[in-house]
């Protein structure tokens, strides 16, 4: 394949991604997860339970801090719809990167190309 038709390509599919990051939402960071704890009275039922209450969560780190808030039933299926677009995000952008990445080898490659052309028409 030519150099400018695998740039066009290449610009062709990053387009595509731009094009379809800039519509994800909503959006949140972080991990939705069920689990189960004790809650801490005395005359509770969970006392005595190896697992406790079931509770819905999301996790996610700030600052390098991890931070938990409790999902109300209401929420849950938001917060899953908006931790899963994160992931689906977070994927696109690595795509991007590997698409911009191999952007810059062929230009580097064309450079190299047009380099040497020119220089076998003239010799300096």
């Amino acid at each position: 394949m030519s150099k400018q038709i695998e740039l066009s390509t290449l610009e062709r599919q990053r387009s595509e991604l731009l094009r379809a990051i800039t519509t994800i939402y909503p959006m949140i960071p972080g991990s939705y997860n069920e689990v189960n704890r004790k809650c801490g009275k005395s005359n509770c039922w969970c006392k005595s339970s190896e697992l406790g209450h079931p509770f819905k969560r999301i996790t996610w780190k700030e600052r390098g801090v991890s931070c938990t808030k409790v999902v109300g039933d209401d929420d849950v299926e938001w917060v899953v719809e908006a931790t899963g677009n994160y992931r689906k995000f977070r994927s696109m952008i690595a795509s991007l990167e590997q698409i911009e990445f191999r952007l810059h080898e062929v230009l580097r490659e064309l450079a190299a190309e047009v380099i040497e052309k020119t220089r076998g028409e003239k010799q300096l």
